[in-house]
């Protein structure tokens, strides 16, 4: 998972803001090209999967997972799986976490790239205002007009299950169609994305004077209007993939994402899994790290850079502090392009938490 902050085509909207983006694709998932109109899911089976899945609901203080460990000597790395959507309304039981962040040298934060523009406040305004726009279709098309006839029927039966009748949403590019959908869905089982954790962490480390490094990916486009030139021109194919690959995860994989949001609270590290996840968030991610706007700022396999130098800062923090303290998306310690697997690749030792 690699954290973005900049302008971003992904979520409800285009904005200057930031996201979490899913990083690796599941190894035998794929987009799903032949779905016909006859096998599309009724629009009342997600929202009946919602009804027997049920709210999500906690009670009381949860202990959220524990630590993984890297060592090297007598230096330490103490790792902390951060997981998005958890419960609504969680609390956390942090005191362990605040302890190790206090007796920390520093804080390696969340992995993350950034894309600014060379422009004036009013420039930004102004682009900002026009990036908007881009979120939806061209020349003022409809979905029914752009989407495949199988993939529409999906949208059609599932949309107003969950985002209720509203045709100005029929304008929307395929992409911001599919974030509608999925966050409606997680709203409805009690989830959201929590910044509790991260904030915990953060204002920790300031409290104490502890550093914060952020291993972070950073461009900046010199000819922001080229650049919202090139945002309206990403292929909606890519997009049409991302919506497919969202209808198939309401359908098959909201039980995975509750349980997930659940063992996260519980602490049960063991019962998290992310395999499944992966292939929505890699689809949806690609649209915008693979287009031609990326292209035209110079950089590519963004995926890989940031990892680099996520790898850089922790191997340079295990060389110059006795304890450090990280925050890592679980789906970054998880699977074959784990970070800490590299680490331990590396010689170093990891502890998984029991």
């Amino acid at each position: 998972m690699v954290r973005w902050t900049g302008v971003v085509l992904v979520g409800s909207a285009l904005w200057w803001g930031g996201v979490a983006l899913g990083q690796e694709r599941a190894a035998g998932h794929g987009f799903v090209t032949g779905v016909s109109a006859d096998s599309a899911p009724q629009g009342a089976d997600v929202l009946e999967n919602i009804v027997k899945l049920g709210t999500v609901t906690v009670q009381g203080r949860q202990p959220g997972p524990r630590l993984w460990r890297v060592t090297k000597g007598d230096h330490t790395l103490w790792v902390l799986a951060t997981l998005s959507p958890l419960p609504n309304g969680l609390e956390w039981d942090s005191t362990a976490v605040v302890e190790r962040v206090k007796a920390s040298q520093a804080v390696l934060w969340l992995p993350s790239f950034s894309m600014g523009v060379d422009a004036g406040f009013i420039s930004k305004v102004y682009l900002g205002y026009k990036f908007l726009q881009v979120t939806k279709n061209p020349d003022g098309k409809t979905l029914k007009e752009v989407l495949p006839a199988a993939t529409y029927a999906r949208w059609a039966a599932v949309k107003p299950q969950l985002l209720g009748r509203n045709s100005g949403r029929e304008r929307f590019r395929p992409i911001v169609a599919a974030e509608g959908l999925y966050g409606a869905a997680l709203k409805k089982l009690g989830l959201s994305e929590s910044k509790n954790v991260l904030d915990t962490v953060r204002a920790t480390a300031k409290e104490n004077k502890i550093p914060l490094v952020v291993p972070e990916l950073s461009v900046k486009a010199k000819e922001p209007k080229k650049l919202l030139a090139l945002a309206s021109r990403i292929t909606l194919n890519g997009e049409i993939e991302c919506l497919n690959a969202t209808l198939d995860t309401l359908q098959n994989d909201l039980p995975v994402i509750r349980s997930n949001a659940l063992a996260w609270a519980q602490g049960n590290v063991g019962g998290i899994h992310v395999e499944r996840l992966r292939h929505r968030n890699q689809v949806c991610q690609d649209v915008f790290f693979g287009s031609e706007l990326m292209r035209a700022v110079g950089v590519s396999d963004v995926e890989s850079q940031v990892r680099t130098i996520w790898l850089n800062k922790a191997t340079e923090a295990l060389a110059e502090n006795r304890t450090t303290f990280a925050v890592l998306p679980f789906s970054n310690i998880s699977g074959p392009r784990s970070y800490l697997k590299a680490l331990e690749n590396s010689g170093y030792t990891v502890i998984a938490p029991q």
